[in-house]
């Protein structure tokens, strides 16, 4: 049976290498704020061109809540999916425990007044209007 802190270490992996590396990436892209990975250089300009800041704040808010939503399936999926068609073989260990050995339901792990991107991320309670003196000056 996995313990909290072995389901803390998985969460802070998850929240580091997925939510908030994509959430920077997109920053990277619509307030050129930081490198990006984006190799469509057309929906970049397009992005940086052709949307105002009240539009490119709503799609932030919007790519968070995929990104969010995607992750909450994901663990939701790995923990209740019995179709062995499509989990044989697949598993993910902490310490050689598969993450599927816990009480807990992964999901709700993630977003609460104590789960795993209230602890880990950058973003919490995403709110784009937080970074929005900042952009406002990118847009001049």
């Amino acid at each position: 049976m996995l313990e909290k802190k072995q389901l803390d270490r998985f969460g802070q992996f998850l929240i580091a290498h997925f939510r908030d590396s994509i959430i920077e990436n997109f920053h990277g892209i619509v307030w050129h704020s930081v490198p990006t990975l984006c190799v469509n250089r057309k929906l970049m300009m397009k992005l940086t061109n052709e949307f105002n800041l009240e539009q490119k704040k709503i799609i932030e808010e919007l790519i968070t809540e995929c990104i969010d939503s995607t992750l909450s399936s994901f663990l939701w999926e790995i923990q209740t999916s019995k179709d062995e068609s499509i989990n044989s073989g697949i598993s993910i260990l902490v310490d050689d425990v598969s993450i599927t050995k816990t009480d807990v339901h992964l999901q709700s792990l993630l977003d609460n007044d104590e789960g795993w991107i209230e602890k880990f991320s950058k973003y919490k309670d995403f709110d784009s209007s937080n970074e929005a003196d900042s952009r406002e000056d990118l847009e001049q």
